[in-house]
């Protein structure tokens, strides 16, 4: 697990931040895009992203994730 939640975070997500099982970066002020890596390796039950500016859209799934929060976000939903 790993839980940078609430530490008042600001800027892009990072590239090369991995967290296996579970990857909390609730509560700060990351903002830009979901970098496609964090929905894709390695597999999570829990990806929390929840309560900060993210905003584009939301990647699809692959299926690596099995819970993934994004309320409280400026995130677009894609329509077919």
């Amino acid at each position: 697990e790993i839980d940078y939640s609430s530490n008042q975070l600001s800027g892009s997500i990072p590239n090369g931040l991995f967290g296996r099982f579970i990857l909390n970066l609730s509560n700060n002020k990351l903002s830009g895009t979901i970098p496609q890596y964090l929905i894709t390796r390695p597999p999570k039950d829990l990806l929390n992203l929840s309560n900060n500016k993210l905003s584009g859209n939301i990647p699809s799934p692959t299926g690596n994730v099995e819970n993934i929060l994004l309320y409280e976000n400026l995130l677009i939903c894609p329509t077919k």
